[in-house]
Parts: C-alpha cells; sequence; structure tokens
C-alpha cells in the first residue's frame, strides 16, 4: 500500500510540474481559477487527507520495523518513531 500511495504520489507530482512548465501556474492556482470556491476547498481537504494518509502508512511501517527488528513493546516504539 506504501508503494502505490507513493507511485501515485509520483505520478501527480511529475503531472504537476509539466502543468507548471506549461502554464507557469502550479495546480492550486489552476484550480482555484477554474473550480468554484466549494470544488477548490473539497480538492484542497481531499488533498491534505490523502498527504496525512501516506504519512500515518509510513509511520506504522516505521513502528512495527522497529518492533520486529528490536523487540521493543509496541508503546515504547511509537513513541521513538514519533520523536
Amino acid at each position: 500500500m506504501v508503494v502505490l500511495a507513493n507511485l501515485m504520489a509520483m505520478l501527480i507530482q511529475n503531472m504537476s510540474a509539466k502543468l507548471g512548465i506549461a502554464t507557469g501556474k502550479n495546480l492550486p492556482e489552476l484550480c482555484r481559477n477554474r473550480f468554484a470556491t466549494p470544488i477548490s476547498f473539497t480538492l484542497w481537504i481531499v488533498s491534505e487527507v490523502a498527504a496525512m494518509a501516506t504519512d500515518i502508512a509510513e509511520f506504522f511501517g516505521a513502528t512495527l520495523a522497529l518492533n520486529l527488528l528490536a523487540g521493543i513493546p509496541l508503546l515504547a516504539v511509537t513513541v521513538i518513531t514519533g520523536i
């Protein structure tokens, strides 16, 4: 799941870069100009949730890896990963 999320992120970043080179504006600017305010706000919220989901998957992966490799209890490993 983490690999798929990272591949999708790379695809979106690649397309956004091409869009920026072609138009001179970034994706949020073009969405704000093209769509109504409620739709732009919804796109912003969905983007933030997607970014958080990717970060949470990476955090859980690091926590589980430390737990399996070091044998430290999950609560302690969660704190270590958070730090």
